[in-house]
């Protein structure tokens, strides 16, 4: 459980699989001691979700780590934000790359995060090794566009494929005390219940000047203060930020 100064964060692990196209964009991270073959699929990834905060990729064999792990390789990530989004999109980076390397046999064992290490064996165990197809995922984004509507509010689409596919959705309403409040339960029965094959899922509330209220994805949540009480599954949580209106300000 982590709490940001300015929102409350609960795990809420959404990694699932699937691939996909490329972009033309130039990678700006460094990548420091990887082989030929690391740095290729490194870059692959990294082009394919451009632009990207991931700004740093380390590589080390180390047989005497404070983990132990095998096989003895090891993958370090940096990445330049501390948001939602951007954990969400170096979380889709690292193990995205870390399913592609097993599958392709490319030694990894070990991934460390800013947000976090994981060792891969049980971040990757029930994720699907089948690709969600276009035609499900569009019918993941109807439901949610459905939901949007019903709400009276937007939703906008981001498809991130490395090689797996990730989702983000964004839904811009004018009065986000009032979708969470009234409107939630349709998405968070989504969240809860992604499509098969969909390897990360992010998504996010803001208001129309584009501030974040809520964004959940790759187990962080973060909302609001003051909308805290509008949230069914933070109305009772011990977690809630001190100082936090007793009541939904819609």
């Amino acid at each position: 459980m982590r709490i940001a100064t300015i929102a409350v964060v609960i795990p809420l692990i959404f990694l699932l699989a699937a691939c996909g196209g490329a972009s033309q964009v130039k990678v700006a991270a460094q990548i420091i001691g990887a082989t030929s073959r690391e740095r290729t699929l490194v870059r692959s990834i990294l082009e394919r979700m451009a632009p990207s905060p991931v700004t740093r990729v380390r590589f080390r064999s180390l047989q005497h780590d404070f983990f132990p792990y095998e096989p003895h390789r090891r993958m370090d990530v940096w990445q330049d934000g501390n948001s939602v989004r951007s954990n969400w999109e170096e979380t889709v980076f690292a193990y995205s790359y870390a399913l592609l390397a097993r599958e392709r046999h490319i030694p990894i064992g070990y991934v460390s995060l800013d947000i976090g290490n994981g060792r891969l064996d049980e971040w990757l165990a029930n994720k699907p090794r089948t690709p969600i197809d276009d035609s499900r995922l569009h019918a993941f984004e109807s439901k949610l566009r459905d939901a949007a509507n019903a709400a009276h509010a937007s939703i906008d689409f981001r498809e991130l494929r490395p090689g797996t596919v990730a989702l983000e959705a964004t839904v811009t309403a004018k009065r986000p005390a009032a979708l969470l409040k009234y409107h939630f339960k349709p998405f968070h029965d989504l969240l809860t219940h992604p499509p098969k094959g969909l390897f990360s899922f992010l998504f996010s509330v803001d208001d129309p000047s584009g501030q974040v209220a809520l964004a959940t994805g790759a187990g962080w949540t973060s909302i609001r203060p003051d909308l805290e009480p509008c949230v069914s599954f933070l109305t009772n949580s011990p977690v809630r930020s001190s100082g936090t209106p007793a009541r939904c300000p819609a």
